[in-house]
């Protein structure tokens, strides 16, 4: 493989890692929101969050139903980032809908996921929430370059203990 190519593999593979890595870091300064919504079959909305901070990636999402002659539509996409003292109202907001949505059915290493049902005067709602921290995204996406890296070592070893030469050292000139 010649060197650019070597150079660019190892960037695409590491490129994720480092997104991730400084997301993560991000999470701790400041905290960022994308919301967006959906029109679903007939009369149902679905309400969108997405929401970084604290080492967290916490997805929200509510399915809810709405009168048919609402001309309004689904949410937009919008993004909002601002430091914590600033976003406090748009944090309770997520943390209020991940309330909603109930104790965590699935609690591992951090990851949690929620279903909650509910019929009100109003419909039919269901919320859903997903927690996930991010040194395990970080790891996921690190881990295509850390199992290259394990092969090379593997293979290097194992030549060196077959005999084959390819892993033994060039001899010394006399």
């Amino acid at each position: 493989m010649t060197r650019w190519k070597h150079i660019l593999v190892w960037t695409l593979l590491l490129l994720p890692g480092v997104a991730t890595g400084a997301s993560w870091a991000r999470s701790y300064v400041r905290r960022d929101f994308l919301y967006w919504g959906n029109e679903l079959s007939g009369s149902r909305r679905e309400a969108c969050r997405l929401y970084s901070s604290g080492g967290r990636l916490v997805f929200v999402s509510q399915i809810y139903g709405v009168p048919e002659d609402d001309a309004q539509g689904p949410e937009r996409l919008a993004y909002f980032s601002g430091d914590r003292a600033a976003t406090i109202e748009r944090a309770r907001e997520v943390y209020l809908q991940v309330a909603q949505s109930g104790a965590p059915s699935v609690d591992f290493a951090g990851v949690q996921y929620a279903r909650h049902f509910a019929a009100l005067s109003s419909g039919d709602r269901q919320w859903a929430s997903l927690i996930v921290p991010w040194w395990m995204l970080t790891a996921a996406a690190l881990s295509p370059a850390a199992s290259v890296v394990w092969r090379k070592a593997r293979a290097a070893r194992d030549g060196r203990a077959s005999g084959t030469g390819a892993g033994d050292p060039a001899p010394r000139p006399v």
